[in-house]
């Protein structure tokens, strides 16, 4: 007679949920060998909120995040969560926007209880010096895309969301003047990075390249940057404008921009590289002994 088929031993296959079953079950095997006093000391830690997930990669904690909520769907989870502290009643609130109080993306909203009429407001958005934070992250946001506030309208109007703030240039000012100073500090560090890796060398072989608003060589804006070639960073750069812009508002605090090149396209990147070869000692304190190009040999013989 033939033997008989022998299977072998399933393996485990492990899923998404078997680490989370694993810690739960270590947690009762802890609980349960443990004495009578300490149960009573330690259960709310055992069981608290960080307890369960602080290891869990799917769930996030920081302290600030913006997401997009459906008040719907905010009403609903509050009607399921909670419940009045004043009468106690369960699936009673209704969630408002305080339409009077909109400030660009931050809002008001109102909480309010139809058994006892109990509200509380609170605003979307933390504020800061400048305004509310979630105003300048669209501002900035659009900024890096490189569009504005005629852009930023039909996104919002698209997404069902407020309108952007209606200061949208002042605004802007305020965002520069932030990353300006964020920038040197970063350029300063990235050039200490330099020193470093050259051996405490101030002598700094450099990459220069240029790019200009649009293609061709009609572009009226160009910018110019030194990148590091030991780290690959950017120890400074040169903004070249061939055109005078005037602003409308007239307060105190705004400057016309004035043009600060003249020629043609082309020749922003040599002009660039000169001005940036200039000043590295005075400001930076440290001098670029090489140049690595891009094959365009015109900003190489200028700075000879």
């Amino acid at each position: 007679m033939p033997r008989h088929k022998q299977f072998g031993k399933r393996k485990c296959q492990h899923n998404q949920f078997t680490d989370m079953n694993q810690k739960k079950k270590s947690a009762d095997k802890e609980l349960l060998n443990a004495s009578a006093s300490k149960k009573k000391l330690n259960t709310s830690d055992l069981f608290s909120a960080n307890h369960v997930y602080e290891n869990d990669t799917r769930l996030c904690s920081e302290e600030s995040t913006n997401i997009i909520v459906d008040l719907n769907v905010m009403k609903t989870i509050l009607n399921t969560v909670s419940k009045c502290k004043h009468c106690n009643s369960t699936d009673c609130f209704d969630v408002l926007e305080e339409m009077n109080s909109r400030r660009g993306l931050a809002t008001s909203l109102l909480f309010v209880c139809k058994s006892c009429f109990y509200s509380s407001s609170s605003m979307t958005s933390y504020i800061s010096q400048n305004g509310y934070d979630i105003n300048t992250r669209l501002i900035y946001g659009m900024r890096c895309i490189g569009k504005g506030k005629c852009a930023a309208s039909p996104l919002c109007a698209v997404m069902n969301l407020p309108p952007p703030p209606a200061k949208f240039e002042r605004l802007n000012s305020s965002l520069c003047r932030a990353l300006s100073s964020t920038c040197s500090k970063s350029m300063l560090k990235a050039v200490e990075g330099a020193v470093s890796r050259n051996d405490n060398s101030r002598d700094i072989t450099v990459a220069l390249d240029g790019t200009w608003q649009k293609r061709g060589h009609t572009s009226i804006n160009g910018v110019i940057t030194a990148t590091s070639l030991d780290t690959g960073k950017v120890i400074d750069f040169e903004c070249l404008c061939k055109c005078s812009f005037t602003c409308k508002n007239k307060s105190n605090e705004c400057k016309d921009f004035q043009k600060n090149y003249e020629g043609y396209s082309g020749g922003m990147e040599s002009e660039g590289a000169i001005r940036m070869f200039q000043r590295s000692v005075s400001m930076r304190n440290f001098r670029y002994a090489k140049y690595l190009g891009d094959g365009d040999s015109k900003g190489f013989f200028k700075n000879q």
